[in-house]
């Protein structure tokens, strides 16, 4: 199985860690995926940024092509899930705020599942309260990433199409 989320000081650079700054020290923390798995969930969150430069100039334009387009679907199928999320706890407020009142009742009815593709949400996931554990189910749900994802230790574990 996998290890548990911990914090690791590092006097060197952790290839899938986030960096956290505190005083003159750096911390990274790791997660409970493989590189691999956190490849794949890079690709599709950072599209062709997930690589370093030689590699996509190496790349054909149909993989670069494919990398794209699952990068651009998974930050459609994100930004209406950022917006639903937005909706739910708007449609809180109201109801708590003016109960039973017209306006609350016209957010609730008419903006209750209401999302605008043309519009980018720029909330970050951590102020809606998602975590990379939350995205990854909600990948997985939208079939972008693999259904065995969670098992996936090594490139030949899994077969995905778009990749």
């Amino acid at each position: 199985m996998h290890e548990k989320s911990t914090k690791i000081e590092l006097s060197i650079l952790n290839r899938r860690g986030n960096k956290k700054e505190k005083s003159n020290q750096s911390y990274y923390e790791t997660d409970i995926y493989t590189d691999y798995q956190n490849h794949l969930y890079q690709c599709l969150i950072k599209g062709l940024d997930a690589f370093p430069k030689n590699q996509v100039d190496q790349m054909s334009e149909y993989k670069k092509a494919k990398i794209t387009e699952n990068h651009k679907i998974c930050n459609l199928v994100l930004n209406k899930w950022k917006q639903q999320i937005i909706n739910n706890k708007t449609n809180i407020i109201f109801e708590t705020l003016f109960p039973n009142t017209a306006l609350s009742k016209i957010f609730y009815i008419k903006f209750k599942n209401s999302t605008d593709s043309k519009f980018e949400c720029t909330l970050k996931f951590k102020d809606l309260g998602i975590t990379k554990d939350d995205i990854i189910k909600k990948l997985i749900k939208c079939a972008l990433l693999p259904s065995n994802f969670m098992n996936i230790k090594c490139k030949n574990d899994h077969k995905i199409k778009t990749m």
